[in-house]
């Protein structure tokens, strides 16, 4: 009854976000279900959203449930079918060439921050923990001799990969197909490996020929 409410509360909100980031012929569909409780930081790029029944906002562990998603986009999102961002997560892009793409039936349980300068691709059926921060910008310049060493690179994750609470996934990580991260990784590396649970800094395999199926938590 709760989440049938909440639903309906956040209908106004819904249609706000969608009609400012995409065509109104698509908006007025509804695809994109946000939370009432979502702070809608930045409207200044659009969403592409090539599927239905994406919720922000909505589910995820203990009290984060309630906590408010915050929307800073000012480039470009592009959305699969069955996109779940659970409470308290952060979805940015920085600059108007910013690109953030999210594949089908991936879920990013609660608090988790997604911040894109240049550009995030995360694949298919993927399942992103809890508290974990993907960035692939440090978001300010370090110089030596007069040099940017730090320039931002883009993140890619391969489908179905599991990433476990806490990891930190940092600018220049390619993760391939059917992996997963283990908990408080902090990658920044493009690992190869396939049916491998592993950690980072460096690279370590923890456990091969593994495999994991996707249970949807977020209701």
């Amino acid at each position: 009854m709760l989440e049938k409410l909440e639903k309906v509360l956040s209908i106004p909100k819904s249609l706000y976000f969608c009609l400012r980031s995409m065509p109104c012929k698509t908006a007025f569909k509804l695809p994109i279900i946000v939370s009432y409780r979502t702070k809608l930081k930045s409207l200044k790029g659009k969403v592409i959203c090539s599927g239905k029944r994406v919720r922000i906002g909505f589910g995820g562990s203990g009290t984060a449930v309630h906590k408010p998603c915050s929307i800073e986009n000012n480039g470009i999102i592009y959305l699969g079918n069955q996109v779940n961002f659970g409470g308290g997560c952060q979805i940015c892009t920085v600059n108007n060439d910013s690109e953030l793409r999210i594949g089908n039936n991936t879920s990013f349980m609660a608090e988790c921050h997604v911040v894109a300068k240049k550009n995030i691709v995360i694949g298919n059926d993927c399942l992103i923990s809890w508290d974990t921060q993907i960035m692939d910008s440090d978001l300010h310049n370090i110089f030596s001799e007069g040099k940017i060493i730090n320039d931002d690179d883009a993140i890619v994750v391969e489908d179905h990969v599991w990433i476990c609470s806490k990891a930190i996934l940092l600018k220049g990580t390619y993760i391939s197909k059917r992996n997963i991260v283990a908990c408080g990784a902090i990658i920044s590396e493009k690992v190869y490996l396939k049916d491998t649970i592993f950690t980072g800094m460096p690279i370590r395999v923890l456990k091969e020929q593994c495999s994991w199926e996707h249970t949807d938590i977020l209701n």
